[in-house]
């Protein structure tokens, strides 16, 4: 429940405002100034809830972060960046995937969305499986390649090695329609 709270305030602050309401009511009713050192204190308590937030950063939003990363790499043309981001145990056909790709074409732009990130924190290390809609934009360096996008379906598998998170494995699946 802790992460939760962590990843969305936004009940605490449903619950806060609901409780500084009533607070103000019954201080319109008794005039009662303690009814306004608790609307006092459950603004402060909301206050320090938002700050957790802020200052908490959860394995899940750790995994976004690298997602994030990964696609500022691919914005940037960079693929020593998007290997950076692999494990080592991750085969070096990957690697050389990776390469081959960034020397085909030029990308302009990438993006995630319908990110969904699973922690286990039971394994050792601790892993994560990100499943989500992948889409980049390039432009073919040779006539070879058609098309300006691609879009799949990602999972990825990650492990926190140390205190980075990296990926281990990846799936990839075709959208229905796309050649």
């Amino acid at each position: 429940m802790t992460i939760y709270l962590f990843e969305n305030p936004y009940p605490a602050l449903i619950l806060g405002v609901i409780t500084a309401g009533f607070l103000a009511a019954a201080f319109n009713i008794t005039r009662k100034k303690a009814f306004l050192a608790g609307i006092g204190v459950t603004a402060l308590m909301v206050g320090g809830v938002f700050l957790l937030c802020h200052l908490v950063v959860t394995s899940r939003e750790e995994v976004r972060m690298v997602l994030d990363e990964g696609v500022a790499a691919i914005k940037a043309n960079d693929p020593q960046r998007v290997i950076a981001l692999l494990a080592s145990k991750i085969s070096a056909d990957t690697q050389g995937t990776v390469r081959m790709a960034f020397r085909s074409a030029k990308f302009t732009g990438a993006k995630v969305g319908n990110v969904e990130i699973t922690i286990n924190e039971l394994t050792s290390p601790i892993s994560a499986k990100a499943d989500f809609m992948a889409t980049v934009f390039f432009q073919g360096k040779s006539g070879d390649i058609f098309g300006d996008r691609y879009a799949c379906r990602l999972t990825l598998s990650l492990e926190k090695q140390g205190e980075k998170w990296l990926i281990t494995a990846y799936e990839h699946r075709e959208l229905v329609g796309q050649k």
